[in-house]
């Protein structure tokens, strides 16, 4: 049968730096149940154990010893073989040998990482915003530590921002587009440090501006101090209220005709008048128009002549007449209107009452009658 005995070991005698002697002890009954001899068998460990001598004539005790070579040097992961030799007292020996399954001793293992980013640089779980050496604690497959250290460098986006005014078009001479309107543009692009570069643009686009007028003048016109003296259509460039190119159109009529001089109404009666002027130098015809002051719209006369009686009229009425010189028999050269002239009829007299005779002589008679308002003779 067999025996179980739970013992504890107990360091009995140093021999050296490299030998101990233990002792086995029962815990119960503090029997000495062996001795062992531990050596330093570098790079292992070598046991001897001793038993006790028995006290017969027989056998006087055995050792056995064990050797645990190369425990100290981490093997890989595999199966590690104790020897264990036993010297009995007469004379055999026993050899056995006990394999045990190790695992790889805990060995930390370090990793460093370079890295260069813009801005922002997230490292298991934690954003980065400045240049720097950063650590991270955590375990191996095999369950050691591991530290990884990670050597940073952050630069940094740029910016830029520019505002201009230009007058209908703008090149920008960032990217080279042509802009046509007013507004915020923006331009991407890559900086020296390799992040991202973004230009603004705040443009105001201005407009140049164009116009025209007509004018017809006789003989000549003058414009922005220059005399035209022929028809045609003129430019001039100026700038607007912008700071623009403002472009002004001349469509310009020269009536080469002169507008006739001294016209004037004479013999004015109850139902006509007489309209005359200046002859003009060149002329072919005349017109003049005519109307009543309180109508809207003028009778158009043609006249071959410097005079002309016009009829028809109305008495106590008011009157207006305009006349202008026609250079050829088609009207496309003509003058411009003369001043307007203006001129009333006169009213019809009523006829006097209370006539009579006052003295009546051999060469001569006198008469009397009652005043008519309005008579001047």
């Amino acid at each position: 049968g067999s025996t179980s005995y739970n013992t504890i070991l107990i360091v009995s005698t140093i021999l050296s730096s490299n030998q101990a002697i233990i002792q086995s002890k029962d815990i119960v009954t503090g029997l000495v149940l062996g001795t062992f001899t531990i050596s330093n068998s570098n790079p292992g460990v070598n046991i001897v154990a001793q038993s006790i001598p028995d006290n017969n004539n027989v056998t006087s005790g055995n050792s056995q010893s064990v050797t645990f070579s190369n425990v100290f040097v981490n093997p890989g992961q595999s199966t590690l073989t104790f020897t264990s030799t036993i010297n009995s007292e007469l004379g055999d020996v026993d050899v056995q040998n006990f394999p045990f399954n190790i695992g790889c001793l805990c060995i930390p293992n370090t990793s460093s990482t370079i890295v260069i980013s813009c801005d922002t640089y997230t490292w298991n779980g934690t954003t980065y915003t400045t240049s720097g050496a950063y650590t991270y604690l955590t375990t191996n497959v095999d369950g050691c530590d591991s530290t990884a250290t990670l050597n940073l460098t952050i630069n940094n986006s740029t910016s830029a921002s520019m505002s201009a005014t230009a007058c209908d078009t703008y090149i920008w001479s960032v990217d080279g587009t042509i802009y046509t309107a007013s507004g915020t543009y923006t331009s991407v692009s890559t900086n020296a440090a390799g992040c991202t570069h973004v230009d603004s643009l705040i443009l105001t686009i201005n407009s140049s501006s164009t116009s025209s007028l007509t004018i017809t003048a006789n003989n000549s016109y003058t414009w922005n101090g220059v005399v035209y003296d022929s028809s045609g259509v003129y430019t001039y460039s100026t700038t607007n209220a912008v700071g623009c190119d403002s472009i002004v159109t001349l469509n310009l009529t020269i009536i080469t005709c002169d507008v006739p001089a001294n016209a004037v109404t004479t013999n004015i009666l109850l139902d006509r008048a007489t309209l005359s002027w200046d002859a003009v130098t060149g002329a072919h015809h005349y017109q003049i128009r005519f109307k009543e002051v309180s109508g809207s719209t003028w009778l158009i006369l043609d006249n071959y002549s410097t005079s002309r009686t016009k009829t028809g009229l109305a008495a106590g009425s008011d009157y207006h007449w305009q006349v202008r010189t026609l250079c050829d028999a088609s009207g496309s050269s003509v003058s411009l209107w003369s001043d307007t002239i203006s001129f009333s009829t006169p009213v019809v007299c009523t006829l006097p009452v209370s006539t009579t005779n006052l003295t009546i002589g051999l060469d001569f008679a006198s008469f009397s009658w009652a005043s008519v308002t309005g008579v001047s003779e």
